[in-house]
């Protein structure tokens, strides 16, 4: 099993991850690397170019939160023949196409390009999809080697004349295919819908298409990717996890994981333009508790590096899980000291507006405005999507639970001006 790994990005090699003995992980950079220069391609805003190794804690989880999550991950560890525990052997095995621009390869092992991509036809894409639940990640299909992090099963493809492509070693993606999550109802349009819903109240959003066929999928763009001269390029990004050092069994908040008030404070630390991302990031809380969406964990948020300087990521993985009985019915995230949503009033977000040094009153405009807007574009929306994908009684399900937490905030707000 290795104990060191090529560290890339894109396709420039950067430096060298090495598990130590003991079992710590140190990352060195390049020789060409070692001095920082602006626009120069960096592991993480957290380590910057230098001549000393980087160790600790917030690297490993770097690193670590590239992984998948639950099952899928312990189902690829029993495959690959290493221990569930053993993060280095399975970067080694799986890390070739990842989110943002990292790949991870052994020593000397060769950059194979663009020119590994295996179409699909629409039976074969069938056959892909039933056997993602025994097969994660495609591990066992020669030459699939990428990673996503996450607890459902999903791939990397390339779209390429409108029919989807397997890509293969480290070439790079385009989109995500997202099937149905097995025990969860009509999942893809609910995440069409919520992310149509998002777009037209103005939220960013990447860009996603329900695609029908003997596979149902929800077809999303990948915001970390860009097609420039003939070619598709990557674009770095990480996510809060990564770059607050959050493990990434640590997603939710009631698990030590990361509050609104980090979030802020993460942007605020990163972002070139800090007031807009603020404010996006506050819609997308209130969003996520009007829809129901109580997986918006901090791991959903990302930092994309963008030639004028880090911003938010355009949004993804908004779907209402609290119209499924089976699931949790908590957020993710607190509103001040509240994590159930029929107990959240308008103290809870003045609370969130003092721990994150935000004036309570622009904290509730937003709240205010976005729950009168939302049942309105929510039947909008439901109109013309079911138009285009058909009758979907979840999306019926996810309206209702919008106009009773709606009209819950806006009456809680009206008797506190009586």
């Amino acid at each position: 099993m290795a104990t060191e790994l090529e560290v890339r990005h894109g396709g420039e090699f950067i430096g060298h991850l090495v598990e130590e003995i003991g079992g710590g992980w140190a990352f060195v950079y390049s020789p060409a690397l070692q001095r920082h220069n602006p626009g120069q391609k960096v592991l993480s805003l957290n380590f910057p170019p230098r001549e000393q190794p980087y160790r600790g804690d917030d690297l490993t989880a770097l690193f670590r939160n590239l992984l998948p999550d639950g099952d899928i991950r312990r189902q690829l560890a029993r495959k690959i023949g290493v221990s569930e525990g053993n993060d280095f052997g399975l970067l080694g095995a799986i890390a070739g196409d990842c989110p943002g621009a990292l790949v991870l390869v052994g020593p000397g092992e060769p950059w194979l390009g663009e020119s590994a991509v295996r179409p699909l036809t629409e039976p074969e894409l069938r056959n892909v999809v039933a056997a993602l639940p025994s097969h994660p990640l495609l591990l066992e299909v020669e030459g699939a080697r990428f990673t996503l992090p996450g607890e459902h099963h999903k791939i990397p493809v390339r779209v390429v004349s409108g029919q989807i492509a397997l890509t293969l070693g480290n070439t790079l993606s385009s989109h995500i295919a997202k099937p149905a999550k097995p025990g969860l109802r009509e999942s893809v349009m609910n995440e069409g819908f919520c992310l149509e819903l998002a777009r037209e109240l103005g939220l960013p959003t990447v860009n996603a298409t329900v695609r029908h066929g003997p596979a149902t999928l929800l077809l999303l763009e990948r915001m970390d990717r860009h097609y420039i001269d003939g070619a598709w390029a990557a674009i770095h990004m990480e996510d809060f996890a990564q770059l607050m050092g959050v493990p990434p069994e640590q997603k939710f908040q009631r698990e030590g994981g990361l509050g609104t008030r980090d979030c802020i404070e993460c942007i605020k630390r990163y972002s070139v333009m800090p007031a807009a991302d603020i404010r996006v990031f506050l819609r997308w809380l209130v969003f996520c508790y009007l829809i129901g969406n109580g997986g918006g964990h901090a791991k959903q948020l990302t930092m994309r590096h963008l030639p004028d300087g880090p911003r938010l990521s355009p949004l993804y993985g908004l779907m209402s899980t609290h119209v499924y009985p089976a699931l949790n019915g908590r957020l993710a995230m607190s509103i001040g000291a509240e994590d159930r949503p029929d107990w959240i009033i308008p103290a809870r977000w003045r609370e969130l507006a003092d721990e994150a040094g935000i004036k309570s009153a622009y904290v509730l405009s937003l709240v205010r405005e976005l729950a009168a807007l939302t049942p309105h574009s929510a039947a909008k929306v439901a109109e013309h999507f079911q138009r285009e994908h058909g009758f979907a009684s979840i999306i019926r399900q996810i309206r209702r639970l919008i106009e009773l937490r709606a009209r819950q905030i806006l009456v809680s707000l009206e008797a506190e001006q009586l």
